[in-house]
């Protein structure tokens, strides 16, 4: 039909080829094909008879510009979207905040994020997977640019919608009473991580709980934790800096064979990491001192 209706110059033939262009991209854009759906949205705006399709495929175009991961071309485009008087009758302009939020976070323009995160959220939308995720990474913008207070409660906004992320959200709060220095907080809330059925970030919760503990002056509690990363989640990235850390913590401590073992165990598994690097050099140290 697109081959048909292309070289035709009647305003009808060019009307009926916008459309059926805009609706072809939409397939491919569903089937994840972004750079044929970019190409078709932008004949159909070549063609721009109906300002409705007009307004649409610019929209459809800045969705997936922003899937291709060009995030300017995708600002310009929702924001075209925005400023075009047939979008706010769309279906398309109802999450228009929501895109646009997500696309300045990504250019990490934090703080117009946060401006749209909280346009969108004010909207009140129906869509309560949208409004989790919206609060969500309105914590995360608060978060990357240290504002802790306000994260932690957009976070447990987040919480109290019950829907996704929530041991990310019970983590991300922990972190944050540690930043502001609310200790107790912080330890509370990483326990609470690990309460968690399943999660993902049980292996960080368990090295924030030991290095804690450490920072507090309390090493003796730090070893547990230490302990049980790396017994229960050996593939985590962060086992050979427990490692590294327990066996400093236990040659300190006077425990000079277990230490070795820990300082062998990473030298070993985890060769020219900078972990490895480090306890090598330790063993060394430890061996002269022998």
């Amino acid at each position: 039909a697109l081959e048909l209706l292309e070289n035709k110059s009647r305003a009808a033939h060019k009307e009926a080829y916008q459309k059926v262009a805009f609706f072809r991209a939409l397939e491919l854009y569903n089937k994840a094909k972004y750079s044929d759906a970019k190409e078709l949205l932008s004949r159909s705006l070549s063609t721009a008879i109906n300002p409705v399709f007009k307004a649409r495929a610019t929209y459809w175009k800045a969705e997936t510009n922003y899937q291709l991961s060009n995030f300017n071309e995708a600002l310009d485009g929702f924001s075209d979207f925005k400023n075009n008087t047939e979008s706010a009758q769309l279906d398309e302009f109802k999450n228009l905040e929501y895109n646009l939020a997500y696309t300045y976070f990504k250019q990490k323009k934090y703080a117009l994020a946060i401006k749209a995160y909280q346009s969108f959220i004010s909207t009140q939308p129906k869509n309560l997977v949208l409004l989790s995720d919206s609060f969500l990474r309105l914590g995360d913008s608060y978060f990357v640019t240290t504002q802790y207070s306000p994260a932690i409660d957009a976070y447990q906004e987040a919480l109290k919608l019950g829907k996704i992320e929530l041991d990310y959200a019970t983590f991300q709060i922990a972190v944050s009473h540690g930043y502001l220095g609310q200790i107790s907080d912080k330890i509370t809330g990483l326990n609470k991580v690990m309460k968690f059925k399943k999660s993902n970030l049980k292996d960080q919760a368990l090295f924030e709980l030991a290095n804690t503990y450490v920072n507090q002056g309390t090493p003796e509690k730090a070893l547990p934790y230490y302990s049980q990363l790396i017994s229960d989640f050996s593939s985590s990235a962060l086992v050979s800096k427990a490692l590294l850390r327990k066996g400093l913590m236990l040659y300190n401590r006077g425990d000079t064979q277990a230490a070795l073992q820990n300082l062998n165990k990473v030298a070993v598994n985890y060769p020219s990491t900078p972990e490895a690097f480090q306890a090598i050099s330790s063993s060394r140290s430890i061996y002269i001192d022998l």
